[in-house]
């Protein structure tokens, strides 16, 4: 298991989510292919605003505005996101509460819910790069990445 979190957080989270809208998969698409993994820091915050203006279309939920904080939230009063760096996961896990506040989460566990919505995304949208990120410890909260040997 893991150095950094107790095995009791860590789960099959990329697993929780099967099905998504398909213009939601697109939205994510679109965001890296526009360079959000290239891009500068600025440049990345707007490419990551685009994808929640798509994802606000896309779900029929009111906008929300992305600040550079020194840690991530979703703040419920204002519909603000805050992020320390431009991460696609974690943008996806605090659009996530954003969803969840409107209505639309799954899980009881708000935190777990989120979680497995982000990871399971990110896996559906972007096979390759879920599995590299995830066989190189990118991903928290995450099993090992198995080997074949298991």
């Amino acid at each position: 298991m893991s150095d950094h979190f107790p095995e009791g957080l860590l789960m099959n989270y990329h697993l929780m989510f099967k099905k998504f809208k398909k213009e939601a998969i697109l939205a994510v698409q679109k965001a890296v292919k526009a360079g959000l993994w290239r891009s500068e820091r600025e440049p990345a915050y707007d490419i990551l605003r685009a994808m929640f203006t798509n994802l606000n279309t896309i779900y029929g939920l009111p906008t929300l505005v992305l600040i550079v904080d020194d840690h991530e939230y979703y703040s419920r009063v204002t519909d603000m996101i805050a992020l320390p760096k431009p991460s696609l996961v974690s943008a996806l896990h605090e659009y996530r509460h954003h969803m969840q506040h409107y209505g639309l989460g799954h899980y009881e566990d708000d935190e777990i819910d989120a979680r497995g919505w982000s990871v399971s995304l990110f896996r559906k949208a972007l096979p390759k790069s879920f599995k590299k990120a995830w066989s190189e410890g990118k991903i928290w909260f995450m099993p090992p990445y198995p080997t074949e040997q298991e």
